[in-house]
């Protein structure tokens, strides 16, 4: 399963850092990236240091959630180059998203491909039958538009989409799985296999950021949430956030060493 992320984490502290607005009041910058591997999900904070938006005399943000970056996962990478490519760009007729920021061009883009190493879930329409995605640093973004990602999938798709199982039962059980509890049961899975095969499994899990939408993200500070007459907290996307709270409170009860910090 996705060897390369696999060889990446394995013996390794992992830092799995969600965009929580609670966050921002923490200082857990310096302790998150202290970790060996940090893994950063969407509209990470780190892409919004400096704007005084979010980073300001309330907030001091690089503070609240450090810097480091060796694993971007998203939810859709079409969907956020899609965005990113755009800032600042002159389009007709295309305006960048509210929340769009400019550091993600950065971080996407570099001259010999992307910076970081990218985990693409394809948690987008019509995704959900495919598997995940990984793209090492240095892979060629090649597809410009929505219509030339047929051509990435095509090369990429035997070597890192065989997890159409793991993604099949995670829709099953949360309907409509967020990045974050999406990422953290690619680590459970990864400790679950390689345990009965006696390989190295991923040292230690702490999580930040994570508060099951009690907060919008802080790059969404508008956000409608709603509690529902089934006692359900909704937002946007309609993630069941108890299911997953209860869910990830589980991987830590089952994993040595992985700690939900709130």
């Amino acid at each position: 399963m996705i060897p390369e992320f696999h060889a990446l984490v394995a013996e390794k502290r992992v830092a799995v850092v969600g965009n929580a607005q609670s966050l921002n009041s923490k200082t857990y910058g310096e302790e998150i990236d202290s970790h060996d591997v940090v893994i950063r999900m969407n509209h990470s904070g780190i892409f919004f240091v400096g704007d005084e938006r979010y980073d300001n005399e309330e907030y001091d943000l690089k503070s609240a959630v450090g810097s480091k970056i060796d694993v971007w996962s998203v939810w859709d990478t079409e969907n956020y180059h899609f965005w990113v490519s755009r800032i600042g760009a002159d389009h007709p007729g295309v305006v960048p998203g509210p929340i769009a920021a400019p550091k993600m061009v950065d971080t996407l883009n570099g001259d010999d491909g992307v910076k970081v190493n990218v985990l693409d879930l394809g948690l987008g329409f019509n995704k959900m039958t495919k598997g995940f995605f990984w793209l090492p640093k240095g892979t060629p973004l090649k597809y410009q538009n929505p219509l030339a990602k047929k051509e990435f999938e095509h090369e990429y798709n035997e070597k890192y989409a065989n997890e159409r199982d793991l993604k099949a039962l995670l829709w099953r059980k949360f309907r409509n799985p967020s990045t974050g509890v999406t990422v953290l049961h690619i680590l459970d899975a990864f400790n679950k296999n390689i345990k009965r095969k006696n390989r190295d499994q991923v040292q230690s899990v702490n999580i930040y950021g994570f508060d099951f939408k009690e907060t919008p993200t802080f790059s969404s500070p508008k956000e409608k949430i709603e509690m529902t007459e089934e006692g359900k907290r909704l937002c946007f996307f309609k993630h069941d956030w108890f299911v997953e709270r209860d869910s990830v409170l589980k991987l830590c009860d089952d994993n040595k060493r992985w700690n939900l910090i709130q």
